[in-house]
């Protein structure tokens, strides 16, 4: 507790003999929390009845807090949100990106009229936006660096042979059989996830 701040305060009539006081008492707390101020009593003089008397400031419950930590505390609060928020918005970002690319993708191969174009389309295919691959090869190792999963052996043999001439095409088959095959494509770190939930 602090010596107190005490001011003359004007009477409301000049000629009045009386004089008011306004009384600041200072209180500073050594820890914070929860402070409890007990009741205060103010001695006084009182000149009109000529004796002493006494007001009593009721005692208050109080929250005491440094401005600084809260403060701090703020901030933090508002940089981790932020933060947060940046991480949310990158992930959707990229979430989207990689779901466009995807079906992109399988798009350009249900419109492949022939097993040539058909070949460019899967080896345009890219869920982050890669060139075309210049070979299916070179396409599957990328894919698995990806995806984190290799593309089925079988599909891309049968497509490599279909390229040059070693085997008979039935077209329709063998773009729904690349379309099924890569709508389950998903980015390494979606793969990671699904495979620590299923196990």
């Amino acid at each position: 507790m602090y010596p107190p701040l005490i001011e003359t305060v004007p009477m409301d009539t000049v000629d009045s003999p009386l004089s008011r006081y306004r009384i600041t008492l200072y209180l500073q707390p050594r820890v914070d929390g929860h402070v409890i101020v007990p009741t205060l009593r103010l001695p006084w003089y009182d000149a009109a009845r000529g004796q002493p008397a006494s007001v009593a400031i009721p005692g208050k419950a109080l929250d005491v807090f440094d401005p600084r930590w809260r403060l701090a505390r703020q901030v933090a609060a508002a940089g981790v949100a932020a933060v947060l928020l940046i991480a949310a918005g990158w992930m959707l970002r990229r979430m989207v990106r990689w779901r466009l690319a995807r079906r992109r993708g399988r798009r350009a191969i249900r419109a492949a009229t022939d097993t040539r174009e058909l070949a460019h389309a899967v080896r345009r295919f890219s869920l982050t936006g890669q060139p075309e691959a210049p070979s299916l090869g070179a396409w599957q190792r990328r894919m698995q660096l990806e995806t984190g999963r290799c593309v089925d052996e079988k599909l891309v043999a049968a497509l490599e042979a279909q390229c040059y001439g070693q085997a008979s095409s039935d077209d329709a088959d063998t773009r729904a059989a690349w379309v099924l095959a890569l709508s389950r494509a998903r980015p390494t770190s979606i793969n990671l996830k699904q495979r620590s939930v299923r196990s």
